[in-house]
């Protein structure tokens, strides 16, 4: 009898494209959402029946899934770590393609998404998998009910996004993404000033930021080559601040790697984008450093 496996996962289209896939493979015990910063400080128990996707590894799991190269493993590990665009690709490399009958489509788009290979025209007009994408905000743990029917409905439907995206929750959010669009438009253009060929967006302070299409800023400083935001967040470590970078996805001038300069902060991600969470008041050295380094390195 096959032993239940308890899926760690992030909350985002990767995290559960990877849920999906390993529902195929083994018995799901149930799911943990979390992010790289509890995981990589011992915040998170790890039991030997955990399979770990899409974040860094941790000492104890039966299995780890990744692909993000400041996550690169300097030993063998129990399971995969690739250069891969998602890590949904590398679970579906593992176990290979026969195993996942319908979900070629779910990880080619997810690979799109995760990796931001997507049009000017996406970003502007969002639809599929990129708009379901944005229904998914990992800094509200309440959503942990939708984030798990999404694994549900993804599963049933053999990864199509069509039927989901028709289901009253899953449609009522994609509502709310696309009508605070312009919203967040706005949000962008008074809160965001290029820098060089950086352009920097700074959300602290603001009460309700609206639903995120963190793509949007791109084709609005067409100018710009690397991202860095700034929003506040409360999680396991109190107030802090998170602070994103990414690489622009239609000015791609920029070389710098993202995650193996945001692994000095204490943060990761991949070669074109990742993060770090600073405590509250601690930010604004981070940051400075972060844009100086970027700005020399360009």
């Amino acid at each position: 009898m096959m032993t239940p496996m308890r899926i760690v996962t992030r909350a985002d289209l990767d995290g559960i494209a990877c849920a999906v896939l390993l529902r195929h493979v083994v018995t799901v015990s149930d799911y943990r959402f979390t992010e790289a910063f509890p995981l990589q400080h011992g915040e998170l128990a790890i039991q030997s029946n955990d399979i770990i996707t899409n974040l860094p590894y941790a000492e104890g799991c039966a299995l780890w899934f990744d692909h993000h190269a400041s996550n690169e493993p300097k030993v063998p590990r129990p399971g995969k770590w690739a250069v891969a665009p998602s890590a949904a690709r590398v679970v579906y490399d593992y176990y290979g393609h026969n195993r996942f009958p319908g979900c070629d489509r779910m990880v080619v788009e997810t690979d799109r998404v995760d990796s931001a290979t997507i049009t000017a025209e996406e970003i502007a007009n969002p639809s599929g998998y990129f708009l379901l994408e944005l229904t998914i905000n990992p800094k509200k743990p309440a959503d942990e009910p939708y984030w798990r029917k999404l694994i549900n409905l993804l599963f049933e439907a053999n990864g199509e996004v069509e039927p989901v995206l028709q289901e009253s929750e899953t449609a009522q959010r994609a509502h709310v993404v696309l009508s605070e669009l312009d919203e967040y438009r706005d949000a962008i253009s008074s809160r965001s000033r290029l820098e060089k060929m950086v352009v920097v967006t700074d959300l602290r302070g603001l009460e309700r930021v609206p639903a995120e299409n963190r793509f949007l800023v791109y084709g609005m400083f067409p100018a710009a080559e690397v991202s860095i935001k700034l929003a506040e967040v409360h999680n396991e470590k109190g107030h802090m601040v998170k602070i994103s970078l990414g690489r622009s996805i239609l000015n791609t001038r920029s070389t710098v790697n993202l995650g193996e300069l945001l692994t000095q902060y204490g943060g990761g991600g991949h070669t074109a984008a990742g993060s770090v969470h600073v405590p509250f008041g601690k930010e604004e050295a981070v940051y400075r450093e972060l844009l100086t380094k970027i700005q020399a390195a360009s």
